[in-house]
This record gives structure tokens, C-alpha cells and sequence, in this order.
């Protein structure tokens, strides 16, 4: 699901679509108080096809969230507004997190901020990652002022639009006893790439999985 829509919405939608798995249904959601004519423009640009479907209205009301079914999302993006102020485009992304995380608990959210002091807010909402606009830039900028070379391994490892350069996925049985050495040799020898990280993800048990709708605290 892609909540709202901004400059970078055309290339979000395009790079999820080309890393969602093939599907009978739509690979990305689009909800955003987009007009007709406006979505039908954007998707004759992106060129998906039956890819991408559109929700008309405010994802920020639970009656136009509700019609993209947020439930049955694998994850959801929530892109900051343009044009408005940046507490009050905050304010609508804090909104829509809160809508979001009371028709999903459980789907992993994404959001976009543009205000730095905004991020616990956002947390405390049930948005899992906040990305501050510009922060990213910033460090790249960064990087190229110590050696430009640095800039170029990041937009190797990053890709191009609409095409990762990395993926992640799940440890082989026969993988989980190697050295790291012995796991590098492996995917080279298999052709599937070149490792750069091992990582466990932590599982949380939150509350609304311990209690069903009719239990009480």
C-alpha cells in the first residue's frame, strides 16, 4: 500500500511493483485524494497495467482506508504531503498512521517525515520506520566530502531507479553452520550474489496478539 502521494510516489510505486512476486491481484495499492485524471496520468507514465490500483479519498479516514483492504497489505509506505507546512504535512502523516494501525496492528508501516522531532510521535503511532526527507541526502553529501568514490559504492549498492541492487532472504538450512568465509564462497560458487550482511530479526509479541477482540486487560 502507498498512502498519499508526492514527487516520489511514480518512483516508489515502480520499484515496488518490480519486486512484488506475480500475483493474480494488484502488486501496489495506491490510496491519495487524487482526481481521475490525475491517477489516469500517473498510470499511463508507470505503465503497470492491471499492477497498480487506485483508492480514491483521504487515507487518513478509516471509510477510503478501509476500501484498500490495509489488513491484507504485505507493507505500507505513508508519503508525505506536498505543499503544506511541514508540521501541518506531519500532522496528516501522524493521522494516517493512527487510521492505518487501527484497521492493521500487525502490517508492517513505513512513513515519511519532514520534521525531525516528529519521529517519536510517529513511533508511538505504530509507524515501525520512520525516513526524515533529506536525511539520507544529507549523509550522501557527506560521504562525497570525504572522497567521491564513496558515493559511487552507495549508488552501486543502492541501484537504479527501479531496479535494488540488494535483496534479502532467508538462510539455506545448509547455510546456518558456516563461517562467514565458507557462506561468501557458497553464494559466489551458486551465482546468487554477494553477501555484505547476516541479520536476525527479533520477534516481538505485542499485546493485541496475546488478547482476541472479545478479551479484556
Amino acid at each position: 500500500l502507498v498512502l498519499g502521494c508526492n514527487a516520489h510516489a511514480p518512483g516508489l510505486i515502480k520499484a515496488l511493483a518490480a519486486a512484488a512476486p506475480p500475483s493474480r491481484g494488484p502488486a501496489v495499492v495506491l490510496v491519495a485524494p487524487l482526481t481521475p485524471e490525475a491517477f489516469a496520468e500517473l498510470a499511463a507514465d508507470l505503465n503497470l497495467e492491471n499492477r497498480l490500483e487506485f483508492c480514491r479519498g483521504n487515507p487518513a479516514q478509516e471509510t477510503v482506508l478501509g476500501r484498500a483492504r490495509p489488513a491484507a497489505a504485505r507493507a505500507a509506505y505513508i508519503l508525505s504531503q506536498d505543499g503544506p507546512a511541514p508540521e501541518e504535512a506531519d500532522q496528516q502523516t501522524l493521522l494516517t498512521a493512527l487510521t492505518f494501525r487501527g484497521l492493521a496492528p500487525k502490517v508492517q508501516l513505513y512513513a515519511e517525515a519532514l520534521l525531525e522531532t516528529n519521529r517519536k510521535h510517529l513511533s508511538r503511532a505504530g509507524v515501525d520506520v520512520t525516513l526524515i526527507r533529506g536525511d539520507l541526502t544529507e549523509r550522501a553529501l557527506g560521504a562525497m566530502g570525504e572522497h567521491p568514490a564513496l558515493w559511487h559504492f552507495l549508488e552501486r549498492l543502492l541501484g537504479a531507479p527501479g531496479h535494488r541492487a540488494m535483496r534479502a532472504r532467508a538462510l539455506g538450512q545448509e547455510e546456518r553452520g558456516l563461517r562467514w568465509s565458507a557462506l561468501v564462497a557458497h553464494a559466489l560458487a551458486v551465482g546468487d550474489g554477494l553477501p555484505v550482511a547476516v541479520f536476525r530479526l527479533r520477534r516481538d509479541i505485542t499485546i493485541k496478539e496475546l488478547l482476541d477482540a472479545d478479551s479484556a486487560l
